[in-house]
C-alpha cells in the first residue's frame, strides 16, 4: 500500500500531465485553464518543499504561505531563465519547464524518502503563526494588493492595442515554370474588410478585382497570366485599395519581368 507522501506525489504527477495536456491542446473550457495554471504554480512550490525542506515541521497557514511563496518565486525565476533561451516565453515552454520542475522535485522527494527510511527522526521545532488583529489585517491587505497587482498587470497585457494591417503580395508563380504571377491579400485588420485590387503596367490596366471581402485573418489568393505582357522596361504593379477609399492606394507590389 502506498504511503501518504508517494501517493500525494503520484496524484500531483498525474494532474500535472492532465493540466499540461489541456493547456497545450488549448481546450476551451471556462475557468479550467486559469485553475490548472494556478495548480502548476502551487505544485511547483509544494513539491519543492517536499524535496528540499520536508524536514521542517511546517504546518497550517505557514506551510500554505511557504508553498505559494516558493511557487511564485520559482515561476518568476523560470520566466527569467526562459527569456534568455531560444525557446522564449510561450505557453509550450512554460508548461514544459514547470512540469519538468515538478517531476524533478517529485523524484528527489521520493529518493530522500527512501534514503531516510529507518533513520530515527529528530525533534524539530514546529513553526507557529501567531498573528494579532493588526498583523492579520496587514497580511490580508498584502494579499489583496498582490492579487490586485496581478489582475491589473494581466488586464493591461490583454488590453494592449493589436496592430491592424493588411498583407499584400505579388510574386512569380514557380510551380510549373509558367508565365503567371501569384497575387494575395491577408486581412489582419481585426475586423471584416473589403478590398479592390488593380494590376497595371504604367497606365495600362491588365486586370482588376473590384470587390474582395475578407473576414479577420482570412486570406485571398489568385493567379493571373502575364504572357501578354511584352514590355520589360517597366514593372507590373499591383495596387490595393481598402474599404471605401478608392483614391488612395493602401498597399502596392511590383514585379519586374525578365
Amino acid at each position: 500500500m502506498l504511503t501518504r507522501k508517494p501517493l500525494q506525489l503520484l496524484v500531483i504527477a498525474l494532474v500535472t500531465v492532465v493540466a499540461a495536456a489541456i493547456i497545450l491542446l488549448d481546450v476551451k473550457i471556462p475557468l479550467v485553464r486559469p485553475l490548472l495554471t494556478v495548480f502548476l504554480i502551487l505544485a511547483v512550490g509544494h513539491t519543492t518543499l517536499l524535496a528540499w525542506a520536508n524536514h521542517l515541521a511546517l504546518r497550517g497557514v505557514v506551510r500554505i504561505l511557504m508553498t505559494i511563496m516558493l511557487g511564485v518565486t520559482l515561476v518568476m525565476i523560470s520566466g527569467f531563465i526562459l527569456n534568455f533561451t531560444t525557446w522564449g516565453l510561450v505557453t509550450r515552454t512554460w508548461v514544459f519547464f514547470l512540469s519538468a520542475l515538478i517531476f524533478f522535485n517529485s523524484i528527489i522527494a521520493l529518493l530522500r524518502k527512501q534514503s531516510a527510511s529507518g533513520v530515527p527522526t529528530t525533534s524539530i521545532q514546529t513553526w507557529k503563526l501567531e498573528l494579532n488583529p493588526r498583523q492579520f489585517i496587514l497580511l490580508a491587505l498584502a494579499v489583496v494588493l498582490a492579487g490586485a497587482s496581478l489582475f491589473i498587470a494581466r488586464t493591461g497585457a490583454f488590453n494592449q492595442p493589436v496592430p491592424q494591417f493588411s498583407q499584400f503580395w505579388m510574386v512569380p508563380d514557380t510551380t510549373n515554370n509558367t508565365s503567371q504571377a501569384v497575387l494575395g491579400v491577408k486581412n489582419e485588420e481585426q475586423q471584416p474588410s473589403t478590398y479592390r485590387v488593380v494590376v497595371m503596367q504604367g497606365a495600362n490596366v491588365l486586370q482588376e478585382f473590384p470587390s474582395i471581402s475578407l473576414a479577420p485573418d482570412e486570406t485571398w489568393q489568385t493567379k493571373f497570366d502575364l504572357a501578354a505582357v511584352t514590355d520589360t522596361t517597366a514593372p507590373v504593379e499591383a495596387v490595393l485599395y481598402r474599404g471605401d477609399d478608392q483614391t488612395e492606394p493602401y498597399r502596392t507590389a511590383s514585379l519586374w519581368l525578365q
